[in-house]
């Protein structure tokens, strides 16, 4: 297992011109490849392959975690076979003309809990600070959320609102009765598309939204459940 103690704030930040990434995984999980080094250069260039590792990755502690991915083609990944958010709140924001935010998971379907949203509030952010919405994936086992969730692919500015897909391989996606809330927002002047399917439950509350903010059509929502469905406002 791999935990990060947060006794304090953490901030996270990559910032550049065309491309960016922050990626967050259990330890193994980047593989270190040399290029070929041109002849005129004495630079011994390296590719990090990354593939989460087959482990878990736990935050916990008092401390709030801010992760930020800015530029032309920004992205955000975090993978592990169970991830664990239990510290203060969390925010995850890809910034850029192509920005993506990624869950992944690591392993086998088996109905057990691989997204755990506990601790303070999380806050999923992917689009362009002056135009489109971007791209937020979540894809895993089964989700347990016991906190408030924020997921945001607006548009900016009046351009298309972005996408969010969210769905298990093998359980259920469920949030508690108490704090557990979900909110979707994709909004643009063309409204951005909102997918959430569980290959058991589901059972959330919160809203999802995306609505034209503009003259152009709204987007689509979709919920598909293989079982029981449940969703509260």
């Amino acid at each position: 297992a791999n935990t990060i103690t947060l006794d304090a704030n953490l901030t996270v930040e990559c910032k550049g011109n065309y491309f960016t990434a922050v990626r967050i995984a259990p330890k193994d999980s980047l593989d270190m490849k040399p290029l070929e080094t041109p002849a005129t250069s004495d630079i011994r260039p390296q590719y990090a392959s990354f593939s989460p590792a087959d482990d878990s990755l736990t935050f916990t502690g008092a401390g709030n975690l801010v992760v930020t991915s800015q530029s032309e083609s920004a992205a955000v990944e975090v993978g592990g076979t169970l991830v664990t958010l239990d510290a203060g709140t969390a925010s995850f924001s890809a910034l850029g003309n192509s920005a993506t935010v990624n869950f992944t998971y690591q392993g086998a379907a088996s109905a057990t809990d691989s997204l755990v949203l506990t601790g303070g509030k999380v806050t999923l952010t992917a689009n362009d600070p002056e135009g489109k919405g971007g791209v937020i994936e979540i894809t895993t086992d089964q989700i347990n959320i016991d906190t408030e969730v924020e997921i945001n692919t607006n548009a900016v500015t009046l351009d298309d609102g972005g996408s969010i897909s969210i769905s298990t391989s093998g359980g259920r996606i469920f949030s508690s009765e108490t704090i557990g809330l979900l909110n979707l927002h994709a909004k643009g002047n063309l409204g951005g598309n909102i997918s959430i399917s569980s290959a058991a439950d589901l059972d959330l509350s919160g809203t999802s939204d995306s609505s034209s903010i503009g003259s152009d059509n709204g987007g689509t929502i979709t919920f598909i459940s293989v079982e029981e469905m449940s969703l509260t406002n």
